[in-house]
């Protein structure tokens, strides 16, 4: 289903309320929970050295923190970052679809959007100065404002750009990795990965070290957003894809594309 935004005539209107769909409800709800016991453990209460600081602790060599831990690691932490890029692409496909119906002009269009995503931004920025450093919601809002600029783009276009991107990141990753690995030993390295702190860029003692910490990760993040669009364009282009195509609006016309993408999904996930 090719309808780049450039026409924009105004449609029929419909005679029955399209129903919700619940998928994306149930996915944002599961990756919200995700992120929260994450950040439980890497941002809000700290433990100074031990086994597995950063992902719980384990106190007394107990079994049930190791099993904790091991959940976890393997279901819960970075686990939200592709949903999370995904469902937020698929939010901007659905504000384009619901616009190209309504016969919004294409510029008209992009600036609904920029401004949603630009509040997301301005939101995002204000979160991470003023309550948590960490915050992930700029990089959006910026990540955002950049699609607007895509909602004409044909799918197979942004198909490829999204594909190309991730092969690249996934390469020069790779590469980064093993080059440490050469250089530094694989203990230190993982030492590297693994054992630095969570609390921020400066000691946290008082409310104005975490405005100061905000203010210096502000800063660094509009340098690194080109560096993260790597990361996470990808699948925010698949997820406005999705949203254009109908793919969740109508899943038994999509029933195989739903199962290459659960299968492809289930082994990166792995």
């Amino acid at each position: 289903m090719e309808h780049p935004h450039q026409t924009l005539q105004p449609q029929p209107p419909q005679t029955l309320p399209t129903p919700r769909m619940l998928v994306p409800d149930v996915a944002r709800g599961l990756m919200l929970w995700g992120i929260a016991v994450a950040n439980v453990t890497t941002a809000w209460v700290l433990f100074a050295g031990g086994p597995a600081s950063m992902t719980g602790r384990v106190v007394n060599d107990s079994f049930w923190d190791k099993l904790t831990i091991m959940f976890t690691t393997s279901f819960v932490h970075a686990r939200g970052f592709p949903m999370f890029s995904t469902l937020l692409g698929f939010g901007v496909g659905l504000i384009a679809a619901s616009l190209y119906r309504r016969g919004y002009p294409l510029p008209k269009a992009r600036g609904v959007i920029a401004r949603r995503y630009g509040m997301l931004a301005i939101f995002g920025a204000l979160h991470m100065v003023f309550l948590f450093w960490g915050d992930i919601m700029l990089a959006y809002g910026l990540i955002g404002l950049f699609m607007a600029c895509l909602i004409a783009v044909r799918t197979k276009v942004l198909l490829w750009v999204a594909g190309t991107l991730f092969a690249v990141t996934n390469l020069v990753a790779l590469a980064g990795v093993l080059l440490l690995e050469a250089v530094l030993g694989a203990g230190q390295l993982q030492e590297l990965l693994g054992g630095g702190s969570s609390g921020g860029l400066l000691p946290i003692t008082s409310y104005w070290s975490v405005l100061l910490n905000g203010l210096i990760v502000l800063l660094g993040s509009f340098l690194g957003v080109p560096l993260q669009a790597f990361m996470l364009l990808p699948l925010m282009l698949l997820g406005f894809v999705l949203a254009r195509e109908g793919v969740l609006a109508d899943p038994a016309r999509h029933h195989r594309v739903l199962v290459w993408l659960a299968g492809v999904g289930l082994v990166a996930a792995l």
